[in-house]
């Protein structure tokens, strides 16, 4: 039996708050005692209405199992705590400047899914494990070959994404498949900091923000390899070996003339690779 789809829309900066003159008077306390509003975020079919400045989508290409489904938990729950505060830094924007965030589920959540409280991240975060919608992730996936591992991935475009279409826009892809729990926390924290704020979202945009996580990635790296030679040192030992980042050239990664950027977020690696359509660039 196919399930209708639902898409658990998490939108960043929604409309918990209809006028500015209503968000002037919230006091950051009171923001801090109130509990994520999730019960909009659902729409059908993998449909998303609306037009704001970046699309994300927070997929699994298949169902994780063993030391995977562990670790999807542990990085669902991360993702639902860190929005639950961005809502709380809300202020009032047009749209088209606001990021939105999608997950794909195969029906609608109960409340306690919606709008957990502190004891209920861990448990939503299974029952959005258990309840992805794989089959509206596969179509959502069907245009890029490459995205195969496990998951879960965060894929932003300027557009959002079509199903069964060919695609023309950058992607930026992060793959989590094989990132640990404590380093996919400091991953998906460092993301939402760089895109929560509302702005002026393009191409251009998207391609600085694909740099700045570079940026971040190498500096995390490096102030880790560091650590490591001060603590061998203190031991008189020679410090761990540190693979260098690598960056796979532009010409490695053929895509049947999709345009993407991908990005791992792995501590000994980051790949990071744009394919332009050709009709893109003529223009």
């Amino acid at each position: 039996m196919v399930l209708s789809p639902y898409l658990l829309a998490i939108s960043l900066l929604a409309s918990a708050v209809q006028s500015s003159g209503f968000a002037q008077s919230v006091q950051a306390s009171d923001l801090a005692n109130t509990p994520p509003d999730l019960s909009n975020i659902f729409i059908t079919d993998c449909k998303i209405s609306g037009e704001y400045g970046l699309y994300s989508y927070f997929l699994f290409p298949r169902q994780p199992v063993f030391n995977a489904h562990t670790r999807a938990i542990e990085q669902t729950e991360q993702l639902l705590r860190k929005i639950h505060k961005l809502k709380q830094r809300y202020t009032s924007t047009i749209s088209r400047k606001q990021h939105a965030f999608y997950i794909p589920v195969s029906f609608e959540p109960q409340s306690w899914v919606t709008q957990p409280t502190e004891d209920d991240y861990n448990a939503a975060a299974r029952w959005v494990v258990r309840n992805f919608d794989h089959q509206c992730a596969k179509e959502l996936l069907a245009t890029f070959p490459r995205i195969n591992n496990t998951g879960p991935y965060i894929l932003s475009s300027t557009r959002k994404l079509r199903q069964k279409s060919p695609w023309r826009m950058p992607v930026l892809t992060q793959d989590f498949s094989s990132t640990k729990p404590d380093e996919s926390k400091f991953w998906i924290s460092a993301f939402f900091k760089k895109t929560w704020q509302p702005q002026s979202w393009g191409n251009v945009a998207l391609l600085g923000l694909r740099d700045n996580m570079q940026t971040v990635l190498f500096n995390r790296y490096h102030q880790k390899g560091q650590n490591n030679a001060a603590a061998h040192e203190n031991q008189n030992t020679a410090p761990l070996p540190l693979k260098p980042v690598q960056i796979e050239p532009e010409n490695t990664y053929p895509v049947n003339k999709h345009a993407q950027i991908e990005v791992n977020p792995y501590l000994d690696k980051i790949t990071i690779q744009l394919k332009r359509n050709k009709q893109a660039n003529n223009k």
